[in-house]
């Protein structure tokens, strides 16, 4: 007979809490708990086991445990940065997002069973190939046994090179292949790797599910999406002839990027963003590479790359951000030592074949910023009481459309040159993210995505050199405004109970 998983400590406790407490009543209580002095980190752990081990891993990427848990690092995160009782608004919300899924009839609730480790015979890297062909072969089972032992002698780093053969390959399929491999790892950084046994579970089992299950499906989506899907996954041997054809493996030495690099990082960056289709991305990456530019500072133009390509689509969809999400978690793995030199590279020249990132070519069709006017005048305080009042008089989207078909239109671009002249101007950069944290806030339909458009935009801004890095901090405006005006229920019951 199976026995369910059940955790260890007061950690069981807290999880039955996220699983079991009425969907009506889970804000009220989560802000008791804290006011109580209840540890929001330990919350945010609870609420990323609960909706591991009991919710069902959706067909596709949309329920379970996939966007919540990606989301845990921004969580994390902007509820350290966030001030006042806003701090405690994005684990609310990550609580009340696990306790949803598990309570929804299309996910939830689901038992994860204990399972024996498997440790395969073999020297370290034996044991790693062990778990790549399990994941190959569509083993699930095989595969997260073997994962249960790899966890007890194998570093995080290890165990993350080995899943990314597989989730970089399906990136053109499902850019959550990818997404929620690394976020996930990224997750247990901020909650604890003693976690990963339950959280990593359902990400080797999505890995190792046959993709049949994502051709095959029909519903939301149309005959044609999935045959680009298809296509892009059979385009990945392109990415892996790149490397060979530059003999990058070789060539690429320098790792840091340093001030001889400014200009060389600005005109990649803006010649990713100037129209160029985004099969063409790749070579461009790998020309810049073999030429001698540094793996960090590659990665920095595609970033800034990424955020003009935002600032100049007019696609409106609030789950439209896997241009910064994308770039930033593949910035994230240059700084994991054991993710190898051929994985970084693969990482990168995939970065535009996800079909998240493709949706948005066909919308690019402004310039990359907008003139704010007589707003560069205005002082800091008035300028983000006019970005605010920009974002929060919106027209409401149209809630009879799907996300995919909802554009900016140009009443946008009233907030795109606010947010210019402020970035411009120089103006604080902190009380210009607390101001976007606490509109992102007020949003609890989008799944997660606005908080780690915002945490990877503010990564961003902070990692990337002047002036490219204001375009991180005018698209951060941008997303804020396209998830406005939608869902805000948490919100709603959580302001009767805190200072917001």
């Amino acid at each position: 007979m199976a026995v369910a998983v059940e955790l260890p400590g007061t950690m069981e406790a807290t999880v039955r809490f996220v699983e079991g407490t009425p969907p009506a009543s889970i804000v009220e209580e989560t802000i008791s708990r804290l006011d109580a002095g209840g540890v929001a980190n330990e919350l945010l752990a609870a609420s990323a086991l609960a909706v591991s081990r009991s919710t069902e891993l959706p067909a596709d990427h949309h329920g379970g445990p996939v966007h919540p848990v990606s989301g845990v690092h921004a969580v994390h995160h902007a509820g350290s940065w966030l001030t006042g009782d806003w701090a405690k608004m994005p684990v609310v919300h990550s609580v009340a997002l696990a306790n949803r899924h598990v309570h929804s009839p299309e996910m939830g609730p689901m038992i994860m069973p204990s399972l024996p480790a498997d440790s395969p015979k073999g020297s370290r890297e034996e044991q790693l190939e062990a778990f790549r062909q399990a994941i190959r072969s569509s083993e699930p089972m095989l595969a997260q046994r073997i994962f249960l032992g790899l966890y007890e002698t194998h570093r995080p780093g290890d165990i993350l090179d080995a899943m990314l053969e597989t989730a970089l390959r399906r990136n053109g399929m499902d850019d959550h292949y990818f997404l929620y491999t690394v976020h996930s790892i990224r997750a247990l950084h901020c909650i604890g790797w003693q976690w990963a046994p339950v959280v990593l579970r359902p990400v080797v089992r999505y890995l190792s599910t046959n993709m049949r299950a994502v051709v095959d499906l029909e519903s939301g989506f149309t005959s044609e999406y999935v045959e680009s899907n298809l296509a892009a996954y059979r385009e990945y041997w392109r990415f892996e002839a790149l490397i060979d054809e530059h003999r990058l493996l070789e060539r690429v030495t320098r790792l840091g990027s340093g001030d001889d690099e400014d200009a060389a990082v600005g005109a990649l960056g803006e010649r990713i963003a100037d129209g160029t289709p985004f099969a063409a991305i790749p070579g461009m990456v790998a020309e810049a590479l073999a030429e001698g530019l540094s793996l960090a500072g590659v990665a920095e133009a595609m970033s800034y790359g990424a955020a003009l390509l935002h600032l100049r689509t007019d696609y409106g969809n609030p789950f439209d951000v896997h241009l910064h999400t994308g770039i930033n978690t593949r910035r994230y793995l240059l700084d994991v030592p054991e993710v190898s030199l051929r994985n970084k590279l693969l990482g990168l020249l995939g970065w535009a074949n996800g079909p998240e990132v493709r949706l948005c070519e066909p919308r690019v069709s402004w310039p990359p910023r907008f003139d704010g006017g007589e707003a560069g005048a205005l002082d800091r305080e008035s300028l983000l009481d006019a970005i605010e009042r920009s974002i929060t008089e919106r027209t409401p989207p149209d809630r009879s459309k799907s996300v995919e078909q909802l554009y900016c239109g140009e009443e946008v671009k009233r907030t795109l040159g606010l947010a210019q002249a402020y970035a411009d101007a120089g103006h604080d950069s902190g009380a210009f993210f607390q101001l976007m944290g606490e509109l992102v806030c007020r949003d609890d339909s989008s799944e997660m995505h606005a908080f780690k458009h915002l945490q990877a935009a503010r990564e961003e801004y902070e990692s990337s050199r002047e002036p490219y890095r204001r375009a991180h901090l005018v698209s951060a405006a941008k997303m804020a405004w396209c998830t406005y005006g939608f869902d805000q229920d948490v919100y709603r019951q959580a302001r009767e109970h805190l200072a917001i």
